[in-house]
């Protein structure tokens, strides 16, 4: 397979394995660059994507979205890239840019927002665990301490910070009250 093409299979979508229908889908890519092949064979697929590059460069450059549309468009008028079709559709190849950018950048944010939430629900999973963690290790203690009932309920609730009520509900689920 070539450096720009890649194939995409639906079942690697799916944890699972052993589907009864497979969907392999070849994808080229038509990122603008001037010795890819399937540009140079395509005269309108190389200058669509250097339409897009241009809007890429000038959004890099610091531009606002609309403005380095318009100056995509006139530095591919300019160019004769897309000429007539641009003269044309101005409008509406701006509006459909806008749209297309704008859901990008929409579906950038959300994938941003879902990491922070995968984090968030990590750091509380490792706080919840930490907690499980703590009082799993003082119900094994406040047990050992009840075992050799060297020490009255009060203290061992004071040696393992925990209440009077637990040390008692412990010891009463674990047949070990005196």
């Amino acid at each position: 397979m070539k450096e720009d093409e890649r194939l995409l299979r639906l079942s690697d979508s799916y944890r699972e394995t052993g589907a009864d229908l497979e969907l392999t889908c070849h994808v080229i890519n038509i990122t603008y660059k001037e010795n890819r092949r399937i540009l140079q064979k395509c005269q309108p697929l190389r200058e669509y994507s250097c339409f897009i590059h241009q809007i890429s460069q000038n959004r890099k450059s610091g531009m606002n979205l609309d403005t380095a549309i318009r100056k995509a468009i006139a530095y591919c008028i300019q160019h004769k890239i897309m000429q007539s079709f641009l003269e044309n559709c101005r409008e509406e190849v701006l509006q459909m840019m806008t749209l297309q950018w704008n859901a990008e950048e929409a579906k950038k944010v959300q994938e941003e927002e879902r990491q922070e939430d995968i984090q968030e629900a990590e750091n509380r999973g490792e706080a919840k665990g930490k907690a499980e963690g703590i009082a799993a290790t003082t119900l094994k203690v406040v047990r050992n301490l009840l075992k050799k009932k060297l020490l009255s309920y009060e203290e061992i609730a004071d040696t393992t910070d925990t209440t009077l009520d637990e040390v008692i509900r412990i010891a009463k689920e674990s047949h070990l009250s005196y």
